[in-house]
């Protein structure tokens, strides 16, 4: 295979095509186009993607579309996005539903049609499988945040064209920090891109043994860049109109709930 040498102009669309030139695409380029104008990065990383991957199928769905990293508020901002209609919107949040009914068999059975349904279909995709696996997955959801939702994002969008995307953001160290030491689930994660390379998500977060792609095996500084590189790919791929962007760690809450209704229009 010849060797990827990534530029943020045309030449970017040179990578060959396949699950190894997908994962060095998204990061070399995100790399090469740190010092670029906005319009030259983005247009570089838009065409990439474009002329790499085709969806098999697309839907006209609203969805929306969490594609902040966790722990970065996903939990708060999803059930907040639940609460943003009368009556609320049916959200996927990592392995549970909103809203959080409070008859119990109702709740069980709304956790489990997420967890058992989308959520565990995307956790076992196969990096090798991803190019034909249909991501239109989500017709009795209206938003879908956490992971494997921002780990799967590019796949996810390009199903989902007139998606309204919310990328909740955080200090990168602070975020760091928290994923690392955390609950469990948060140590175990993946860290951003690690997912696009040869292993289905649940697989990296299960393999206890081997830090490798795992929040507890990453550094501050490269986790930090990390998100600081997801965050600006989603910018990238997503039309203004459709991307909300917001910290819940430095604003009001109520403005931030203001900010959401606003976006999706209630």
């Amino acid at each position: 295979m010849r060797s990827l040498t990534p530029t943020c102009h045309a030449g970017v669309t040179r990578f060959e095509t396949g699950r190894s030139a997908m994962m060095a695409s998204w990061t070399a380029v995100v790399a090469a186009c740190a010092a670029e104008p906005e319009d030259a990065a983005c247009g570089g990383l838009r065409r990439t993607w474009r002329d790499t991957y085709r969806p098999p199928t697309t839907s006209a769905k609203r969805l929306v579309i969490g594609a902040g990293e966790g722990t970065t508020g996903t939990h708060t901002v999803a059930e907040w996005v639940s609460e943003a209609r009368d009556p609320p919107l049916l959200v996927g949040h990592y392995h549970m539903g909103y809203p959080n009914y409070t008859d119990p068999e109702r709740r069980v059975a709304h956790n489990r049609k997420w967890k058992f349904g989308p959520f565990k279909a995307l956790m076992d995709a196969k990096p090798m499988q991803r190019a034909t696996f249909d991501f239109d997955i989500f017709q009795d959801w209206d938003g879908v945040f956490d992971t494997p939702v921002p780990q799967l994002f590019p796949y996810i969008f390009a199903t989902y064209p007139n998606a309204r995307v919310i990328l909740t953001t955080r200090n990168g160290t602070a975020w760091w920090d928290s994923r690392s030491h955390g609950l469990v689930q948060k140590r175990l994660s993946p860290v951003p891109f690690a997912s696009l390379s040869n292993r289905p998500v649940h697989r990296i977060m299960k393999n206890e043994m081997n830090p490798t792609g795992q929040m507890r095996g990453s550094n501050a500084l490269d986790a930090a860049l990390l998100l600081a590189a997801h965050n600006a790919l989603v910018r990238c791929l997503v039309p203004r109109d459709q991307l909300l962007e917001f910290d819940v760690f430095e604003e009001d809450d109520d403005a931030v709930k203001a900010k959401i209704k606003a976006f999706l229009g209630y």
